[in-house]
């Protein structure tokens, strides 16, 4: 009886070790395991996984080269997707809006309750002011927004010019590409594009709605005087310098106005305009220098209020779901999709109602409203329409994603 007792006490006691054993090997294997998860993880940030790899390589997916610059677009990501995330709806519909300015303390106050995104400057909050003037007038802007305004002009020179229709800021008014090209051809368009850079900068401004890139050779039209009066090759060859010049020189930049006045005759500001060309016409001349631009990543792109009939005759391009499309998945543009300016006569004619037709700019994927002709009111049609999810929150996260990514990229976010 004595024997059996033993013998028992012995295997239960040997049993208890054979687990204890286990335990400690579960413990060991799962530790290993923990230890190489971290050391593959870390090795795609290696110096030798950041290579590029040899050309032929043969290596699996799991083997695949992490460039420096695939890094740090991941890290871009997700510093706009934190930023956003701890967004309010109201901030992020805020983001959306480049309010026309006003030199005043009740405009200061709008910027605020509206949370805006931008502000665009005209010429007459320039007339008469000297530069410290000037400076002071966009640090009080800044300010009433935590200094994170896009603070934008239409410096194109010639017949549109804000900061320089100011003899104290610029002797003379900055000339037009077609005089700089007849002049001193793309040399003198570089370095009268470096020298609206350093002006704009050296006064506080980070954006210029520039280049034209409408295709216009006809003198009659309405945007000849504006545009660079060539064909679509020769127009393309001059935004993108000038993209690629904003670019190297700090300054954000919006190529307009998509998809192409041509030589229409009409003027949007004043009421709507139907464009007729055929798609295969637009492809062949308005849409070139827009590719190159999509090409040479510039920041922007401005829609333009015309009808575009071959490819939505329904609505103006700036409310045109389908022209949204279009630029997004055909042309392959990510960028900050801008409307002209929302407080124009077409845009009046065709909606009759402000908010309504910031409503629709949204829903169509636009991603800047521009100049809006009741501030407060249309931020709130928009705000309103989200909150009862007319318009989906997702879509205000990627525009808002989309502003906020062009404002890192530009410093404006340190």
């Amino acid at each position: 009886m004595k024997k059996s007792s033993v013998e028992f006490h012995k295997k239960r006691k040997n049993s208890g070790l054979i687990v204890t054993y286990c335990v400690i090997l579960l413990f060991i294997l799962c530790a290993s395991a923990v230890w190489y998860s971290v050391m593959v993880y870390m090795s795609d940030f290696s110096p030798s996984r950041l290579q590029t790899s040899a050309v032929g390589d043969n290596s699996s997916d799991s083997d695949a080269v992490v460039s420096p610059s695939e890094i740090a677009e991941m890290k871009l990501k997700q510093r706009v997707a934190d930023i956003v995330a701890d967004m309010s709806i109201e901030e992020k519909v805020g983001q959306m809006f480049v309010l026309r300015a006003d030199d005043s303390t009740e405009f200061c106050s709008i910027l605020s309750q509206t949370k805006a995104g931008g502000v665009l400057l005209f010429a007459r909050d320039f007339k008469n002011k000297s530069r410290d003037d000037v400076i002071a007038m966009v640090g009080r802007m800044q300010s009433a927004a935590d200094g994170r305004l896009l603070m934008a002009v239409d410096e194109e020179g010639g017949t549109v010019v804000r900061v320089s229709s100011n003899p104290n800021l610029r002797s003379t008014k900055f000339k037009s590409p077609q005089d700089l090209y007849a002049a001193g051809g793309f040399d003198l368009i570089k370095a009268d594009t470096v020298e609206k850079c350093t002006l704009l900068k050296s006064l506080g401004i980070n954006m210029n709605f520039a280049p034209v890139a409408d295709v216009c050779t006809d003198p009659k039209g309405f945007m000849y005087k504006r545009s660079f009066g060539k064909d679509a090759e020769q127009t393309a060859e001059f935004v993108t310098l000038v993209v690629d010049t904003m670019r190297q020189n700090d300054v954000m930049c919006c190529v307009k106005h998509f998809p192409g006045y041509g030589n229409s005759v009409a003027d949007t500001h004043d009421g709507l305009d139907v464009n007729t060309k055929t798609l295969q016409e637009l492809n062949d001349s308005d849409l070139i220098p827009f590719r190159r631009a999509i090409a040479h990543d510039v920041d922007s792109i401005m829609l333009t209020h015309t009808i575009i009939n071959a490819i939505d005759s329904e609505a103006p391009a700036s409310l045109s779901e389908k022209v949204v499309k279009m630029i997004r998945d055909e042309m392959g543009f990510d960028g900050v999709l801008i409307s002209d300016a929302m407080d124009m006569g077409a845009i009046q004619k065709f909606s009759g109602n402000s908010g309504k037709a910031c409503v629709s700019a949204v829903k169509a994927g636009v991603d800047l409203i521009c100049s809006p002709e009741n501030p407060v009111s249309d931020y709130n049609s928009v705000l309103n329409a989200v909150k009862s999810g007319e318009i989906p929150e997702s879509q205000i996260d990627e525009a808002a994603a989309r502003i906020i990514k062009m404002k890192i990229q530009s410093g404006i976010y340190a």
